[in-house]
């Protein structure tokens, strides 16, 4: 039932509600995998870095790891490697793998000055560091290096082209899954928002269908009101004692409107319990099936009551009289004509379970769950031959007394045969 509540068109405030809820939780989520993702991606950029300047100190004859103290790491992978040696403004590879005019490119390339860095020549990536003849330049460490005219020196540089690949590939597929992710999170975050939004659609739902049903109930005595003073200011003329009649339904009408809104304050607020005790369910019981037996009778309603004495439980006789009492009044009142009810209780560990049963055409089972709603009184089957009176809070009223004293009601129906409500509460 809960999923078919859940498709239900939501009213314009909740939709609304969901909306927002939505797209703030997709964009945390979405903000929360960015970070995640460009950390990776960066923990990989360092990584690289330091194979990179490990090649480097390789091959300027330092330790051939990379970092330094605990956190140095091995070089994981081929990093091609050019010495240049600069002599009289002309550059020469002195590792034998570039031909003079590629050296002289590749030397042109590297900024004069800088003492490390990255650049691009021959169509591909690289990081070099500048040697001094005096000095070694310590990778991406060196501050600055001083070349005086460009007539000697040497300068390291190591390819990085397969690195920057993989780097740039790697950001395009996290890039690509952020997206995937985003998106699916988005899903995921309308779909959990109209799931958490569904006690409120109930909610709401029940509080609309209450409005109605109590400006239904109202405007019954209202109507008959108007219509007993039209009848009074008809005859301006006449005295109170001869217009005693119109007085008396007035009365009635006022009556019937104070019941009502009593009731109503009762089930919105909760009855107030008379407070910690034990009782002997049997002896109430007993004395709720003599009460009620006369009621019954003009019915023909048989009456019986199994509760085996020294059934003690853990409220005060005045609650569970309340309580029991009204579930007896409700079975006796939509039994069939000469038809059965019986209370009986049953313990159950730590708790007592007193049930209430009668036949009868029963309650159909998508209206079980809103028995206990207030001014619900069921539809025609259900009301036949009972006269649909009172104003159907009166189960509404005695499942707040029996959350109060820590128990609980429920209700079970076949529909024709038997409907049973169970009140349970803790024994003693």
């Amino acid at each position: 039932m809960r999923a078919r509540e859940g498709r239900r068109a939501l009213p314009p405030e909740l939709a609304r509600l969901r909306r927002r809820m939505a797209l703030a939780s997709s964009a945390l989520m979405a903000l929360v995998l960015a970070a995640s993702l460009a950390g990776a991606w960066l923990w990989s950029a360092r990584g690289y870095a330091s194979e990179a300047d490990a090649a480097l100190q390789q091959a300027a004859g330092e330790s051939p790891l990379a970092g330094d103290g605990a956190a140095a790491v091995a070089v994981a992978g081929p990093y091609p490697v050019v010495r240049l040696s600069l002599a009289g403004g002309s550059a020469a590879d002195a590792t034998g793998g570039l031909s003079g005019a590629d050296a002289a490119a590749l030397a042109a390339a590297v900024p004069e000055g800088a003492a490390s860095g990255s650049v691009t020549a021959l169509g591909r990536e690289w990081r070099f560091e500048r040697l001094d003849t005096g000095s070694v330049a310590g990778g991406s460490g060196a501050e600055s290096f001083s070349a005086g005219d460009g007539a000697g020196g040497t300068v390291l540089l190591v390819d990085v082209t397969k690195a920057s690949f993989a780097l740039r590939s790697l950001g395009l597929v996290l890039a690509a899954a952020w997206l995937a992710g985003s998106a699916l999170a988005a899903v995921a975050c309308r779909a959990l928002a109209s799931r958490a939004l569904v006690p409120a659609a109930e909610a709401w739902e029940r509080q609309e269908r209450f409005v109605a049903d109590a400006s239904h109930e109202l405007k019954t005595p209202l109507a008959s009101m108007s219509a007993t003073l039209d009848a009074l200011t008809a005859s301006p003329g006449r005295t109170v004692g001869e217009q005693a009649r119109w007085t008396g339904y007035l009365r009635q009408d006022l009556d019937e409107m104070d019941g009502l809104v009593r009731g109503l304050l009762d089930a919105a607020r909760g009855p107030a319990a008379d407070g910690v005790g034990t009782c002997d369910a049997s002896a109430v019981a007993s004395g709720l099936v003599g009460r009620v037996a006369a009621r019954a009778a003009t019915r023909g309603v048989s009456l019986s009551a199994s509760v085996a004495p020294g059934t003690v439980v853990a409220c005060a006789e005045g609650d569970l009289s309340a309580v029991l009492g009204e579930l007896v009044a409700n079975a006796v009142k939509y039994a069939d004509e000469g038809g059965s009810v019986a209370v009986s209780a049953a313990r159950r560990g730590r708790r007592v379970a007193v049930s209430v049963s009668n036949t009868g055409p029963g309650i159909a089972p998508a209206d079980v769950p809103r028995v206990f709603d207030r001014l619900w009184r069921g539809d025609a089957a259900r009301t036949r031959g009972s006269g649909a009176e009172g104003y159907g809070l009166g189960l509404s009223i005695a499942r707040r007394r029996a959350e109060a004293l820590g128990g609980s009601i429920s209700c079970e129906s076949d529909p024709g045969r038997l409907t049973t409500f169970t009140f349970e509460l803790p024994a003693r």
